[in-house]
């Protein structure tokens, strides 16, 4: 995926377009416009790199992994990035027992209400 990336990517550096060459799991090989696609950073998990986009055919969302190689060239022809990070809560010790269905069915049940999030 990423070759045919990148080089789309360089060769579309010379045209005021860039587009960019990728895999959709259910269409196969997709062009897309620079702004159509988004780079995703995984700040933990070593840094993983990922291309996030909608299929131009099938409008399937779709994350790919990517070699780090073609982050660069993404960056310089102007995708967007969003850096992922683990969220503090995640390694907070968290007490009492497990939530159940019917914690989350009286969860949703209080949504409902037109005096939602005011339910004291």
């Amino acid at each position: 995926m990423i070759e045919r990336g990148r080089r789309a990517v360089r060769a579309a550096h010379r045209a005021e377009q860039t587009t960019v060459v990728t895999t959709c799991p259910d269409c196969g090989e997709v062009r897309l416009d620079v702004g159509a696609v988004t780079v995703l950073v995984d700040e933990g998990a070593a840094g993983a790199v990922r291309l996030a986009f909608a299929c131009p055919m099938c409008r399937r969302g779709t994350a790919t992994r990517i070699q780090r190689a073609g982050f660069g060239a993404l960056r310089s022809a102007g995708a967007s990035f969003r850096l992922l990070t683990r969220p503090a809560e995640a390694d907070e010790a968290h007490q009492g027992p497990p939530l159940t269905a019917h914690d989350l069915d009286a969860f949703c049940s209080a949504m409902d209400d037109p005096a939602w999030p005011l339910l004291a």
